[in-house]
């Protein structure tokens, strides 16, 4: 019998829930922009954006809950909850971690553009 088994899974997943989702989706990424079955052009920022963040907050989703869930059954099945713990204290971490990336990029987008529409109206003066 694995001791702790819930608890290490808990750590594992929780290690990889960025780390796949921007995988997963650099993968889809290189396969819509080297296949374009659709026929855009790729060298738009927004092209295939959609399925690009469709897969990478599926695979996050999917990831943190089986942190998540491993976690909390540790807590109460494996023999020592120590590393359930850890797992849980590390998916808050980088669920935190990943909300305030999320934020802040979002501020500095919102910056550019700010910046792109003062530039359109100084050149149409």
């Amino acid at each position: 019998m694995i001791v702790n088994k819930f608890g290490k899974i808990s750590i594992i997943a929780a290690g990889l829930v960025l780390p796949a989702s921007l995988v997963f989706g650099g993968l889809v990424t290189w396969y819509l922009k080297s296949n374009n079955p659709d026929g855009v052009d790729i060298t738009a920022g927004l092209a295939y954006l959609r399925p690009i963040l469709v897969t990478s907050f599926v695979t996050y989703g999917v990831i943190w809950i089986i942190s998540l869930v491993a976690g909390l059954i540790g807590l109460r099945r494996d023999a020592s909850d120590e590393l359930s713990r850890i797992g849980l204290t590390l998916l808050v971490l980088i669920s935190i971690l990943s909300v305030v990336s999320a934020v802040s990029s979002s501020q500095v987008s919102r910056a550019e553009d700010t910046y792109r529409e003062q530039l359109t109206v100084l050149k149409q003066n």
